[in-house]
């Protein structure tokens, strides 16, 4: 099965994956990886501070990554909801996909539509697959200027179990210069990136049609 999910992503050219979090959690997540909300909320993480208070998809053993864009459907709202805090975005390699235990969710999680579904049946090339894929008669893909990396919903989610090591995150992106000066000495070897709302920070179709990713 692995290797069917490799064959996805070499089909799709997925180039990394994506995770947004509070600038104070970084020190920690590139010193000892990106921990599960159950490892936070058992103390494995001292001071760790958390997005989703909820978690509704219910794992928390797992990780929430994007696909080629973070989502911003939640991304927005938890930016305007806490104004002077600007969050770095997480830049990591896509062997995640088909190196560790991945769930593929073609929506967001927490809808009863994923979060209903079993693991076997989120973990297939399948899965992976239908993240792709267009209702048939709709035209979004092409009207948001999509690439073949582009889930077709930017609310999809890939969850991974466990803990992400540290090696794995090989950039991080942040929405001003001083913001990354801030943070340049916890991030050693890594690149470092400033973008905006025609970046990360910004829609999807907008970064497409007119912003930094529309080659």
């Amino acid at each position: 099965m692995r290797s069917e999910i490799y064959e996805v992503y070499r089909e799709r050219e997925i180039p990394y994956l994506l995770h947004f979090t509070r600038p104070e959690n970084l020190e920690s997540i590139l010193a000892i990886g990106l921990h599960p909300r159950q490892n936070i909320d058992l103390g494995v993480v001292p001071n760790a501070s958390v997005n989703d208070t909820c978690r509704n998809d219910g794992r928390r053993d797992r990780n929430c990554l994007s696909i080629s864009f973070p989502n911003y459907k939640m991304f927005y709202p938890l930016r305007s909801a806490n104004p002077g805090i600007e969050w770095p975005v997480l830049v990591m390699k896509p062997s995640i996909l088909w190196t560790m235990d991945c769930l593929f969710c073609e929506n967001n999680a927490a809808s009863t539509a994923i979060s209903s579904k079993q693991d076997h049946e989120l973990s297939s090339a399948d899965a992976f697959r239908s993240i792709f894929d267009e209702p048939e008669g709709s035209s979004l893909r092409a009207s948001e200027g999509l690439k073949p990396c582009d889930p077709t919903d930017v609310q999809s989610e890939v969850l991974v179990k466990g803990v992400i090591p540290p090696e794995i995150i090989y950039a991080v992106v942040f929405q001003s210069e001083v913001e990354r000066r801030k943070y340049l000495p916890y991030c050693g070897a890594r690149s470092t990136h400033v973008q905006n709302a025609r970046g990360f920070y910004g829609k999807r179709e907008y970064y497409r049609k007119w912003g930094l990713g529309k080659d």
